[in-house]
């Protein structure tokens, strides 16, 4: 099996977050066991490019989200673009439903097979933001339709 270069895009990552840091290190870890070539590439407080056991993590910069106890996200979608067309990616694995969406419209036109990896619910993310349940449904339902079209 020839060795793919497993691009994966995550924004809601924080040092000190749990669920969705520990998935993309253990994704990372088995897809290097594997023979592949992981890049993670997440927002923090500045750059960094540096090899770990995950594989390659490149961090760009990204401002923090008010509310969110450190979360911070890619804005730069030029930048991020770019940093794709740069890594070449065999595989690029989305982490996030809202921000990094447009990622499937770069993949068809690169002929990237893409995939968007969900660690939770629209709606349940709606909901703890305050939006009463039947707004929050309607909402997710209209975004991940959106989202299945990107």
């Amino acid at each position: 099996m020839n060795a793919l270069r497993i691009v994966r895009l995550a924004n809601f990552v924080a040092p000190a977050s749990g669920g969705l840091r520990t998935a993309l290190r253990e994704l990372g870890r088995g897809y290097r066991a594997a023979g592949h070539d992981p890049v993670l590439v997440v927002p923090g407080a500045h750059a960094d490019d540096r090899e770990t056991e995950q594989g390659r993590v490149i961090t760009l910069p990204g401002p923090l989200l008010p509310g969110t106890g450190g979360y911070r996200v890619l804005t730069g979608s030029r930048q991020v673009a770019a940093l794709l067309e740069e890594l070449a990616p065999d595989r690029l694995e989305v982490a996030d439903r809202t921000t990094l969406r447009w990622t499937g419209r770069w993949a068809r036109r690169a002929r990237v097979p893409a995939v968007m990896v969900s660690h939770e619910t629209a709606d349940g993310v709606l909901r703890t933001w305050g939006l009463p349940e039947p707004a929050a449904r309607r909402a997710a339902d209209a975004l991940n339709i959106r989202t299945a079209h990107s």
